[in-house]
């Protein structure tokens, strides 16, 4: 399934995003699961990301052990976790 500049441009629009690039978290039928699509108003471009390293959670466990902010700083983490708070305590089951 591939995502053209069209659904990119009614995205962006509908968001009032200024951004010229939206990434789309899907396979699209590639095998593994590695990848990244990059659409913007003139095409869809597949990057195979299978081979770049993914630092984050070792630099996540060595904050927590060591009391650094490598992987994530102090403020942006209680800032996610107020916005998180926020969302679930305006949440209501739909259905």
């Amino acid at each position: 399934m591939a995502v053209g500049p069209e659904v990119s441009s009614a995205i962006c629009q509908s968001d009032q995003v200024t951004r010229k690039q939206l990434v789309v978290p899907f396979r699209a039928g590639r095998p593994g699961g590695n990848h990244l699509f990059l659409v913007d108003q003139k095409e869809t471009r597949h990057i195979d990301c299978s081979d770049v390293p993914l630092p984050y959670g070792e630099q996540l466990v060595s904050d927590v052990v060591n009391r650094t902010e490598t992987a994530m700083s102090q403020a942006h983490c209680f800032l996610a976790t107020e916005l998180v708070l926020n969302a679930q305590a305006q949440a209501y089951r739909i259905g």
